[in-house]
């Protein structure tokens, strides 16, 4: 998609949106109110004209301008238009129309036989009228952060038997040959033998071999290293607490926290970020097998911790906290990890917003300006430490699993809670209902979102977080 400016419309571009607030003024008041989300168009000698309605006024916001862009985008291109104009009203936030258009844009691929019909229907030029001196800047920085964005989404979008931990370490693989990026990979027999035997037990059941993936950026110069981690389960059948068949098939999405930290790295990378960052996505399938680790298992983790398994589906934390001792181990002060973790925090916040749980409030602040930024929701969780009477075990340090069903997503990050140093400050995202969506929220259409990308982007690249 192409970007350019132009001080007035032209009968060749084809296609023209006006934005309309609901009471403002409006070129069709008998058919268009210029309502959030009405999309009107219409013809004229000079070509289609699309109405956007923008609601009311005094609730407009950023994340409108992305909304606007997206319905603009969709409808022009429904009407297998190529080119479209806009003039882009005083209170628009340019970045943010421009992050719209790109999500108007994407569209999943699959895995469909190669064919020259039914072409997909693509906008590839977009002129704002009037005189945008940084179209240029933000036109390529959007492009880069969107080719993560949809890098991402098409990983949790493929299936399993593709987006294997072999897959995910050849795309880390390609991320390493930037400047300044060191990559370890280790496999399972490794993995086992750097101390990581709760990554090791849960891998340990499955045919598919694991990966456990480590990425090192070093541009910060003095600056603490900060740490992503990301849960990687290609395949999660649940193991020997085997879920049941009903939509299995989306267990091939259980590694949308490795995709999403993947490729934030790969675009804090390309935009040079002042930064030294550590990337690490413990990648494995949870699979029964006789080779399988069982419910009523003590398995001693990284930390030296012994945990008491009663359900093998609940294996997404015992990846990461391996994760985070080794993140540790490699001098993070800051950790954010993210993880398809609990269908309780699905339950208690749907698809809207993900769970937040930090140890540190100025690091919750921080992060959370960025997302506010982006218009990627989130709601902030307790991590009070009556939450972890839930974990106690007769047998071990710990459970996996609290045998109650309440508070899930609490009791899961109350678990890798105890794997973060004092010293550390950690901030875990629970994104089992943003990430791959049942029904569109807003400009997030059905299937992966590519959830936090933009997030970690936003937080990370100008260096503003120390």
């Amino acid at each position: 998609m192409r970007f350019s400016s132009a001080p007035a419309y032209k009968k060749e571009f084809a296609a023209q949106g006006i934005f309309v607030f609901e009471n403002g003024v409006n070129p069709r008041p008998k058919v268009f109110q210029g309502k959030k989300d009405e999309v009107y168009a219409y013809d004229t000698a000079q070509g289609r004209t699309f109405l956007i309605g923008l609601g009311a006024r005094e609730k407009f916001t950023p994340d409108s301008a992305r909304l606007a862009a997206y319905h603009l985008l969709k409808a022009a291109a429904k009407a297998k238009l190529t080119r479209v104009a806009a003039e882009l009203p005083k209170v628009f936030d340019l970045a943010a129309f421009l992050e719209g258009c790109y999500l108007a844009d994407y569209k999943f691929a699959g895995l469909h036989k190669k064919t020259k019909e039914n072409p997909p229907e693509k906008i590839e030029q977009v002129y704002l009228l009037g005189r945008y001196p940084n179209l240029n800047k933000l036109s390529s920085r959007a492009e880069l952060i969107f080719a993560a964005v949809n890098q991402a989404k098409d990983l949790v979008n493929l299936p399993g038997n593709v987006a294997t931990p072999s897959y995910l370490a050849k795309i880390a693989a390609r991320i390493s040959k930037k400047p300044k990026v060191k990559l370890s990979t280790f496999n399972l027999a490794q993995a086992r033998k750097a101390g990581l035997r709760a990554f090791g037990a849960v891998a340990q059941g499955a045919a598919e071999p694991a990966r456990f993936i480590v990425l090192q950026y070093l541009n910060g110069g003095s600056r603490p290293k900060i740490a992503l981690v990301g849960k990687g389960l290609t395949f999660d059948s649940g193991g020997i607490s085997l879920k049941p068949a009903a939509n299995m098939g989306e267990m091939k999405t259980d590694m949308a926290g490795g995709a999403a930290v993947l490729m934030a790295f790969a675009a804090l990378v390309n935009l040079q970020a002042r930064q030294n960052l550590l990337c690490i996505v413990p990648a494995a399938e949870n699979m029964p097998s006789g080779a399988a680790y069982k419910p009523g298992d003590i398995i001693t983790t990284a930390d030296g911790l012994t945990v008491e398994i009663n359900s093998t589906d609940a294996e997404g934390r015992l990846i990461l906290c391996d994760a985070l001792w080794y993140a540790q181990r490699l001098g993070a002060k800051k950790i954010i990890d993210y993880a398809t973790l609990t269908g309780a925090c699905q339950i208690a916040l749907g698809e809207t917003r993900a769970g937040i749980l930090a140890n540190s409030p100025e690091f919750l602040r921080d992060y959370l300006q960025a997302a506010e930024k982006t218009g990627e929701k989130h709601w902030q969780l307790p991590l009070d430490d009556e939450y972890a009477e839930y974990l106690k075990s007769p047998a071990a340090d710990t459970l996996n699993n609290a045998k109650e069903r309440m508070a899930g997503a609490i009791t899961a990050a109350k678990f890798l809670e105890k794997f973060i140093r004092q010293d550390v400050q950690w901030l875990h995202c629970d994104i089992a209902g943003t990430a791959f969506l049942q029904k569109q929220q807003r400009y997030l259409e059905t299937q992966a979102t590519g959830f936090g990308v933009r997030t970690l982007i936003e937080l990370l690249a100008a260096g503003g977080l120390k």
